[in-house]
């Protein structure tokens, strides 16, 4: 094929991924995104999908650059997290083993192995409750289950998640948090930095579900809001769809300038977490409000920087700042 049998080709390709990702009212010429597409392929490594999930069509050519993509978030999470350390978090029991004092309600956790008694017993104190597969991640997996309406088959569970599963009993959400989308646990992802002279908090995120999904992941459609870490203010909102948000998309309610109840506590408690597990240096906890105050979720090891996605701009020269001190010998 000639070079210009083969630039036609690319043309169609990305006018169709154009044409699928970008709303008709935005004013920007194909041409123009076109050029920024194979621009932040070629220097910067971002394929045409992820040019629409990072907001580079709004951006200068300079802005593309300061894009930070997982594979470089991930590459650094390798070699500042120590490896024991950072089974304990991928493992969702070990992990709630590790910080039960933070978790605040029941979890049992059931494998090929046994554990069938101990979550028969937690099924009847708890007819409501979620499962989760034992790796997951996402929220890949999770179910609510109604033991009064629903027939949970803990056989053909197992069969899909071999690892094992944890059942846990349900979040009683705070009321100002549930306010934005009561069908799901709506989680801070609250990231810490440990520089060994001090523990930072750094590109926090709100994060909401939608519809009838009782998880707030943004891989299960949800939303999730950049917060002004000084002040605890949502400052914009997104999902990993190119499409930005100022108040809830179900409930209405206005996200922009929401503050996060009981911001302060959030960061202390994140910061506390974090000394419990210095091996980990880079990690993004998940908590949930409830009336008593902030509970953890869970912590990733390997964390999914959404706070640039959500604020629509790149994170370059903060990431490397960063970078240079967590390595500096």
């Amino acid at each position: 094929m000639s070079i210009i049998g083969r630039i036609a080709r690319l043309y169609k390709k990305l006018d169709g991924i154009i044409t699928t990702h970008l709303l008709p009212e935005c004013g920007i010429s194909s041409r123009i995104i076109r050029m920024k597409m194979i621009f932040a392929k070629m220097f910067c490594g971002i394929d045409y999908t992820n040019f629409f999930r990072y907001h580079c069509e709004h951006s200068s050519f300079l802005q593309i650059t300061q894009k930070v993509l997982y594979n470089e978030q991930n590459k650094l999470w390798k070699r500042i997290n120590n490896s024991d350390s950072r089974t304990i978090l991928k493992d969702k029991y070990k992990a709630y083993l590790r910080f039960k004092d933070f978790y605040q309600r029941d979890i049992v956790f059931v494998n090929s192995k046994g554990g069938e008694e101990e979550f028969l017993s937690f099924c009847h104190s708890h007819p409501r409750f979620i499962v989760k597969p034992l790796l997951s991640f996402s929220g890949n997996g999770i179910q609510l289950i109604n033991t009064n309406e629903d027939t949970f088959n803990v056989d053909d569970y197992l069969n899909s998640n071999p690892d094992g599963f944890v059942a846990e009993e349900l979040i009683k959400q705070n009321e100002a948090l549930s306010q934005l989308h009561p069908e799901s646990v709506n989680t801070l992802r609250i990231n810490t930095v440990n520089y060994g002279s001090s523990i930072e908090v750094i590109w926090p995120c709100l994060r909401m579900g939608r519809g009838k999904s009782v998880v707030d992941n943004a891989g299960a459609g949800g939303i999730f809001g950049a917060i002004d870490t000084a002040t605890g203010l949502i400052t914009s909102v997104s999902d990993e769809h190119n499409h930005m948000f100022t108040k809830h998309p179900d409930t209405g309610i206005p996200l922009i300038g929401f503050k996060v109840p009981k911001w302060e506590e959030a960061c202390e408690m994140a910061k506390y977490l974090a000394e419990l597990i210095p091996d980990c240096r880079f990690v993004g906890w998940d908590l949930a409000l409830t009336d008593n105050g902030w509970i953890m979720v869970e912590g990733n090891h390997n964390p999914y920087l959404i706070y640039q996605i959500a604020a629509g701009k790149g994170i370059r020269k903060e990431f490397n700042r960063m970078k240079r001190r967590l390595l500096k010998k």
